[in-house]
């Protein structure tokens, strides 16, 4: 079959222009909206369970449909955490980048390779 496919999920967010951040400022940041990732991962995980046991749905609404829709809705809130998550991160390397001279795409580098060599990426079959 050749090389494995290496699935990438590319994202564009933007500098924040209306902000000074500082190292601190956005680690602190990163800390806080990864609680609010944690605890949207636990209301959808809470929805999940009550859709394992069938509990009843909203009025006018049958059990089932009820339940996938806040499924949905939850795990939308769990994407809209993440991109907070995200955002942070990337606001976070412009940081590194333009005060302390961190080269971004040479740490993305060695990162990628770190990963290759842990076994999260799989270059080629057994």
């Amino acid at each position: 079959m050749g090389r494995s496919e290496v699935r990438t999920k590319t994202l564009s967010l933007p500098r924040p222009n209306n902000i000074q951040p500082g190292l601190e400022s956005s680690a602190f940041d990163l800390m806080v909206k990864t609680g609010e990732l944690a605890g949207a991962i636990t209301a959808f995980n809470e929805v999940v369970k009550q859709a394992g046991s069938k509990q009843a749905g909203l009025p006018g609404m049958t059990q089932d449909s009820a339940l996938e829709q806040e499924k949905r809705r939850t795990a939308r809130t769990m994407a809209d955490a993440l991109l907070g998550v995200a955002q942070t991160a990337v606001t976070m390397m412009f940081v590194l980048e333009e005060d302390y001279n961190v080269d971004i795409e040479e740490a993305l580098a060695d990162h990628v390779s770190r990963l290759i060599e842990h076994g999260y990426i799989k270059l080629k079959p057994d």
